[in-house]
């Protein structure tokens, strides 16, 4: 059998599904991809000073999206973000003024009540009109006319003046530029209009009319704005994005909570019919029992997680012409909570695969839940060469069983040609080896005369007889040339017919084989794939096995297995049936048969192909291991709510001896508080023949997403075995506080060992090229498997249990402000306040850019004021920079009622300036029980507000605790905008920032994660 016949075994990449179960890199980027450029960012070019009129920016439109988010008190928060399309604006990023400007964002922001809805801020701005602009320069001097043109083509279309409130270098070659004013209601719409009411037709889709409505309605919470990236001098990329916030929008009836769209909209939601993928979302923050969801959202596992995504457009297919839904839900409470938890444990006999060739993979299914679970699917995606042989089958040649090889035998085939003083002797054949019959003893189909004469001049001469196949199909070759051409001229010209007479041997050497190969073999099916459980099917991707239970009481067991018989293993004999043809170097062709084994047959398929022989796991080259994963499974509860979970992984290998360990993970508990301690057992049985060596195991926490896809991994506990003999299992119990994060809290074991320690490459002796060839999967790897996955509920708190706000304590930040001007003398007073008004304490920096030709700081008061305890004076540190101070406040912890207080009395104040606001970074440090280890993903770092990018998304509702340490919130005291003699005050806003560090899914696999896992833990230990 040929490689080619053999080729689909061959080392399998694993299922895709599988190679994206975890991401590990988390961010918050709006914009899923780069818009295609369609149409040019126009320009109308005047004075240096101004802009002389708005210009249109004009991509495809990639993606309109809307969430909807529930907060506080039945509030809802509604976004809408499109990628691409049409924006209208003043400022003209073609025009030279700009030639340095590679982005800029505008944003218009009103969030001084955000705490009536949520419990921090829906943007990352202040409030008013705020400009970030990304500069390719830090040239002071250009920066300065940069802002001073962008100020005066602001001021001559909008009426408004901006001021500078922070200039930084994220890089050493970029400088981003933050300009603020506040402004009025009705700027604010005007400005909507050109951001998102140019390109509106209500005929091509209603989403912008709907979100400005709702603007319309004076909303007490609300934020647009838009981002234009330049790349190359041409405009690559248009976001737009809008929040609103009303309150009262979800209908209460009884305990439990109607979410209507028509009624949160006033309308159905119509798609836009030029957006190439239109979205509509509505998430709850908060664990809650659905009851009721129509129509049937797109992704899975949402009823449970309590979140849900409709695709209302795909490309040139409208699924919906006009949206509507209806969700109905009621809280949990922690007693009446039940659901299934099935676990599946793969399993294999290594002696059954090495010594009869049958693979047998059985699957112990377990509900270890409080609830019975229905439907249980698990599912197996199968590699390619196992699908071949399920679809078509597979052949082997088997020699019969009454065939033995004699190695021994040896005959050498002269063919003689004697004419009267010619005589001719041409060794033709050396037959190396031969079948002999078990029964009768004598070699098969053979003739054991040492002379047979085809004529009176030409004869055959064996020194051990002959093939009675052979002599028949030399005859048959031999026999027409004397009767063409003349015995007396073959033997005269010899030189010449020799040619002729070779060429005519091997064709009778081919018969020969052909013949003897069909009477001394027989075709024999192998890799025959079997199961009473599993069924074969496909679909559009790939084909699959699946096996069904309908139903799975609380603490059965079922077994379910598939099987693959008649795998070649050492046992199945067979004869290397070989011709080596005349080279050059021998005149001669030999005829060699040598007895082997399927098992080196099939070793040797795997040398040629460079392959590993194990097609339930994948290569990966960054931590130079074979990484096996679990197949995924499925089931429901009795409300029809649908739970993933996954199989251990299997490193099996064909052709080798192997440590294969097999793990199971598994919780005593399943509903949980936090800070409750929740108990673990690991156990790890080696099913493989030899030891495993430098046993790692990081047993890590998993948070899903609305797909049933992990968004996040925490490393809980790790712990190192030295050694796992063949045949011996372990018990690992361990136990940590519950603590990661509110809801479905899943945990998986990575298990890394090395297999054939100190093992080199295995040279494999291939009979039929007569060469011992290097397999060097053979030696020693290393293999990296996952166990099985278990989970449990998280509840919180019981203060904050049905609570409608984020189940667990995070800080809020109110900063309020406060000032009066004396115009006679020029000087100002200005008191600001930062509370936490929220439940955990928080690490505060608090600092603010002023221009120093709007005032001269006479003075500067700062002091901690702790809800227990003195009042503490904290001392600021100003820093000139330019023609700016830099002012430290304060950075310091602030426990949840604790506030700082600020005044500063300003001189020489000029006529019309901008006070910007102050800025507050902070973050949780609310204690992290459960964890070892920080999050693996801190590795990467955390990006400042600086290096953000334009984004709107709705509140930290999936954040988990162990991410606040490094979850960096930002929140603002308001714009003060002084104009002497002064004619008003404008009313003054908070704004605190929305976390911008959000766990979305990308595509991805476990594979990736793992490898950082690793590469993480190792350099910790």
């Amino acid at each position: 059998m040929s490689a080619k016949n053999l080729q689909h075994l061959k080392n399998r990449i694993a299922p895709p599904f599988q190679k994206i179960l975890v991401v590990l890199i988390l961010f918050l980027s709006s914009i899923v991809s780069t818009p295609i450029l369609v149409g040019g960012f126009s320009s109308n070019t005047s004075s240096v000073n101004a802009a002389s009129s708005k210009v249109d920016g004009t991509l495809i439109l990639l993606q309109e999206k809307m969430d909807v988010f529930a907060g506080k008190d039945d509030s809802i928060i509604t976004s809408l973000e499109l990628n691409g399309g049409l924006v209208r604006t003043p400022i003209d990023l073609s025009r030279s003024e700009l030639s340095y400007v590679s982005q800029i964002e505008c944003v218009i922001a009103n969030q001084s009540a955000f705490s009536t809805v949520w419990t921090n801020p829906l943007w990352k701005y202040p409030d008013g009109l705020v400009l970030k602009i990304t500069l390719r320069t830090q040239d002071y001097e250009r920066v300065r006319q940069i802002y001073q043109f962008l100020n005066n083509v602001v001021l001559q279309f909008y009426n408004v003046s901006l001021g500078i409130f922070n200039i930084n270098h994220p890089n050493l070659i970029e400088t981003v530029l933050y300009m603020v004013s506040p402004i009025t209601y009705s700027q604010a719409l005007i400005i909507f209009d050109d951001v998102f009411k140019v390109d509106y037709d209500e005929e091509n889709g209603n989403s912008v009319g709907l979100i400005e409505s709702m603007l319309k309605d004076s909303p007490a919470v609300y934020a647009f704005g838009f981002s234009m990236v330049k790349r190359l001098g041409v405009i690559t990329k248009i976001t737009r994005s809008v929040v609103v916030a009303q309150e009262n929008k979800i209908q209460v009836v009884g305990n439990q909570r109607l979410f209507n769209l028509s009624f949160i909209l006033n309308s159905p939601l119509k798609p836009k019919a030029n957006a190439i993928i239109s979205k509509f979302s509505f998430s709850l923050p908060f664990m809650a029992n659905i009851t009721s969801v129509s129509p049937q959202p797109d992704n899975i596992g949402s009823s449970f997680t309590g979140s849900f995504e409709w695709v209302l457009k795909h490309l040139t297919t409208t699924i919906y012409d006009s949206f509507d839904t209806e969700i109905i839900y009621r809280p949990f409470t922690f007693d009446e909570f039940v659901f299934p938890r099935v676990s599946v444990a793969a399993s294999y006999s290594d002696f059954l695969l090495e010594n009869n060739g049958i693979l047998n993979m059985t699957y112990n299914v377990t509900n270890t839940g409080t609830d019975k679970a229905y439907n249980t699917s698990i599912i197996f995606p199968i590699p390619e060469e196992v699908e071949l042989i399920i679809s078509e089958g597979l052949e082997i040649p088997v020699l019969k069983d009454d065939l033995i090889i004699d190695e021994v035998l040896n005959s050498e085939i002269t063919l003689n040609i004697h004419f009267f003083s010619y005589s001719i002797e041409m060794l033709i054949l050396d037959i190396q080896g031969w079948y002999e019959n078990t029964t009768t003893l004598s070699l098969e189909r053979w003739l054991d005369n040492a002379t047979i004469e085809l004529d009176e001049y030409v004869s055959i001469e064996t020194t051990n007889g002959i093939s009675e196949d052979l002599y028949n199909a030399i005859i048959g070759r031999i026999i027409p040339l004397l009767d063409i051409y003349d015995i007396q001229e073959i033997a005269m010209n010899f030189l010449y017919y020799e040619p002729i007479i070779t060429e005519q041997l091997q064709y009778a050497i081919q018969d020969a084989y052909n013949i003897v190969f069909n009477e001394f073999y027989e075709n024999k099916t192998i890799f025959q794939f079997s199961s009473p459980n599993f069924h074969y099917t496909t679909n559009i991707f790939r084909g699959y096995i699946e096996c069904l239970i309908p139903e799975l009481e609380v603490n059965e067991t079922q077994e379910v297995y598939w099987s693959i018989t008649d795998i070649p293993t050492s046992a199945d004999r067979f004869g290397v049936f070989s011709i080596l043809l005349p080279n050059g170097v021998q005149d001669y062709a030999s005829f060699r048969t040598v007895e082997s084994d399927y098992k080196t047959l099939l070793l040797s398929i795997f040398i040629g192909l460079n392959s590993a022989g194990r097609f339930l796991s994948i290569y990966e080259t960054i931590t130079d291991s074979f990484i096996s994963i679990g197949s995924r499974y499925q089931y429901f509860d009795s409300h029809g709510r649908d739970y993933y979970g996954l199989t251990n992984g299997l490193n099996l290998q064909f052709g080798d001896d192997e440590a294969v360990l097999e793990s199971i993970l598994n919780t005593n508990r399943t509903t949980y508080r936090v800070g409750e301690n929740i108990q673990f057992t690991l156990d790890i049985n080696n099913l493989g023949t030899i030891g495993a060596y430098e046993i790692h195991i990081d047993i890590v926490n998993l948070k899903l997403n609305y797909l049933w896809l992990p968004t996040n991994v925490l490393v809980v506990k790790s712990f190192d075995i030295d050694t796992i003999s063949a045949g011996e299992s372990i018990n690992q119990e361990f136990s940590i506080e519950a603590n990661s994060y509110i809801g479905l809290n899943t945990y998986v074991a990575i298990i890394s060992f090395v297999s054939d320690f100190n093992q080199p490459a295995e040279e494999i002796y291939i009979p039929w090229i007569d060469t011992a060839v290097p397999w060097i999967y053979s030696g020693e790897t290393t293999n990296i498997i996952t166990s099985t996955l278990t989970f449990g509920i998280l509840f919180p708190p019981i203060s904050l249990e049905n609570v409608f706000r984020p189940s667990f304590p995070v800080p809020e930040i109110e900063a309020s402000s406060d000032y009066s001007v004396d115009e006679s003398t020029r000087s100002m007073y200005v008191r600001y306040e930062i509370e936490n008004e929220g439940l955990s304490a928080t690490d505060v920096e608090i600092m603010q850019v002023i221009d120093m030709g709007s005032a001269t700081i006479y003075e500067i008061n700062c002091s901690l004021v702790p809800e227990t305890g003195d009042e503490q004076v904290l001392a600021p540190i100003i820093t000139s920079k330019e023609d700016f101070y830099l002012i430290d406040y304060a950075s310091t912890t602030l426990q949840p009622g604790d506030k700082i207080v600020i005044e500063i009395r300003f001189s020489d104040l000029a006529e019309d300036f901008i006070i910007p606001p102050i800025l507050i970074n902070y973050n949780s440090i609310y204690e992290i029980h459960a964890t070892d280890f920080q999050s693996s993903e801190d590795v990467y770092g955390i990006e400042t507000i600086n290096l953000t990018s334009f984004s709107v998304r709705n509140s930290p509702s999936n954040v988990s605790e162990s991410e606040q340490t490094d979850f960096l919130w930002f929140s603002f005291s308001s714009v003060i905008k002084i104009n002497l003699p002064i004619s008003e005050k404008f009313d003054r806003v908070l704004f605190s920032s929305l976390p911008w560090t959000y766990t979305i899914i990308s595509t991805g696999i476990l594979s990736g994660v793992i490898v950082i896992v690793i590469i993480v833990s190792r350099l910790r230990k």
